[in-house]
């Protein structure tokens, strides 16, 4: 089978196009938020724990994108930067209405689990995540979403989901967030959560270490394989 790397987002999107068969209400090709409910706005995740992405689909771009609710002009993402030179660690390129209007900017810092714009920004700005999908500026009252989903949109997709490797080596994931794992016909548990648009994080049990794993999807959407660097090729069986 000829395999290939999809956004997890563009996944859950076309599921839900399928599941409503089909939307006369926007005809925009970019991608629009499918949150239905305001969350709280409310400081839920540090920012400094936040990662970028590790995009596929974009040339010349590895980071996902934030857009704004209702608006797929407006978006900004993030990269990592030295500390030396970016004192939150992050870069941030801003986009309103299509237009540039941050270019990798370094005028920001975390503030209280902020990230806020300091002097010498282009544009004033104050971050809040509420989860590792969802985000709030309180400056211009709006809400952000990684690539326009949510994680409701996401997780359903590895729940109750068996893989295996070509060595044997097996994970099971839950709704619940805990993995069963076999690992050289030893047994084990451990954690995963979705780590960014095309990755999940998996930790062992008593590992100190955390492993992430690229996302492969197959035509029809569903989990067709992941990869790690650590741990090898998982299959679904």
């Amino acid at each position: 089978m000829n395999k290939y790397v999809k956004l997890i987002m563009a996944s859950a999107m076309a599921l839900s196009l399928c599941a409503c068969g089909g939307s006369s209400s926007s005809s925009s090709s970019t991608t629009t938020t499918s949150t239905t409910t305001t969350p709280k706005a409310v400081a839920n995740i540090e920012p400094s724990s936040i990662d970028p992405g590790k995009n596929y689909s974009r040339e010349g771009l590895t980071s996902d994108l934030w857009f704004s609710w209702g608006n797929d002009e407006d978006y900004f993402y993030l990269t990592r930067g030295n500390k030396e030179y970016y004192p939150s660690g992050f870069g941030i390129s801003w986009y309103y209405n299509g237009e540039e209007v941050l270019d990798d900017s370094s005028y920001n810092e975390i503030e209280d689990m902020h990230l806020v714009s300091t002097e010498g920004s282009n544009l004033e700005f104050d971050l809040i995540f509420i989860d590792t999908f969802t985000a709030y500026d309180s400056v211009s009252g709006q809400y952000y979403s990684r690539e326009g989903y949510s994680l409701d949109d996401i997780e359903p997709i590895f729940y109750d989901q068996y893989v295996e490797s070509d060595k044997g080596n097996s994970l099971e994931f839950h709704s619940d967030y805990t993995v069963n794992e076999v690992w050289s016909k030893t047994e084990g548990t451990g954690t995963w959560y979705v780590l960014n648009a095309t990755q999940i994080s998996y930790t062992p049990d008593g590992d100190n270490n955390s492993y992430s794993f690229d996302v492969y999807l197959d035509d029809n959407g569903k989990l067709d394989y992941i990869d790690s660097f650590e741990m090898g090729t998982y299959y679904v069986e």
